[in-house]
């Protein structure tokens, strides 16, 4: 990777309103610009709001679509993630985040794991996602886990060991629990996990959580940039719109992974292994 700046854009999208969600991503894009920035990251469902339920089929693009123009022409001077609702053939849809640079959409990652506890209701409207990649770009090679992606320890794994060197984690995490710290319980929690994620794989993680109200629930934000030695580098305010920046330097990468080289001495036949033991095991208790 080379150094480079990155932008978070901690917004309140407009449930439902493409239009409005394009001309604000236009706006951050602008200021990101002006700070120099050359990623600007924005949260889950940046383009459609979260709880859409029945209005997805209605707010669905496909990756080639004249409303994505303008964010591909603005990616020739600044990379951009951002979420929207992917209409795939077949017409099944997919919470996705795409990575746009040089005027074209690089990769789309879509939701691998979808919340279905609380008051998620995600897989009842969309399709889960399949694959898990890491990919190359002009900054370094990257991945893209959106939200419930990261708590599920493997997926941030398998992005690290397919060498990734950047994580980048859209999220639309309502507020849930009180919270000692911060507004809400589940906020220490994805903090822990932000951290210890950048820890134990030796990856810079940029986490990208959106503000503002939808549906009863509240968007907590506190987005933040974390280092591959696992601290923080930047840190949102919690609650309140904001456009966060973070440097991440190349130096810092190769410490973390001189002084813990956890990845070099990963041992993937191993766990092949072992997962196919598991795999193999669940299926005998089943039948």
């Amino acid at each position: 990777m080379r150094r480079f700046r990155v932008a978070v854009a901690q917004i309140a999208p407009t449930l439902g309103d493409l239009a409005k969600n394009l001309a604000l991503h236009e706006k951050m894009a602008g200021d990101a610009i002006a700070q120099s920035a050359n990623l600007l990251v924005f949260p889950e469902l940046s383009l459609t709001g979260y709880f859409l339920k029945d209005q997805v089929p209605s707010v669905a693009l496909q990756p080639d679509a004249p409303a994505l123009q303008p964010l591909r022409e603005l990616s020739r001077r600044i990379a951009l993630v951002l979420g929207f609702v992917e209409e795939a053939p077949g017409h099944r849809f997919y919470n996705a985040s795409a990575y746009f640079e040089g005027g074209e959409i690089r990769h789309i990652h879509r939701k691998v794991y979808l919340p279905t506890y609380g008051i998620f209701d995600e897989a009842r409207y969309l399709a889960a996602g399949e694959r898990i990649r890491a990919f190359d770009t002009a900054l370094g090679r990257m991945a893209i886990l959106i939200c419930e992606d990261l708590w599920h320890p493997a997926v941030p794994a398998i992005t690290a060991w397919d060498g990734a060197e950047i994580i980048v984690c859209p999220s639309a995490s309502p507020g849930r629990g009180l919270g000692q710290t911060g507004p809400f319980q589940n906020a220490s929690t994805w903090e822990r996990t932000i951290r210890t994620c950048g820890d134990l794989l030796t990856s810079f993680v940029i986490y990208a959580n959106r503000v503002g109200y939808e549906d009863g629930a509240c968007f907590w934000g506190g987005s933040e940039a974390v280092a591959p030695s696992g601290e923080p580098l930047a840190k949102a305010r919690y609650l309140e719109e904001e456009l966060l920046l973070a440097d991440l330097d190349p130096g810092g990468l190769r410490r973390a992974r001189v002084a813990n080289p956890l990845l070099r001495d990963e041992r993937l036949e191993l766990t092949l292994r072992e997962v196919t033991r598991i795999m193999q095991a669940r299926r005998t208790d089943g039948e």
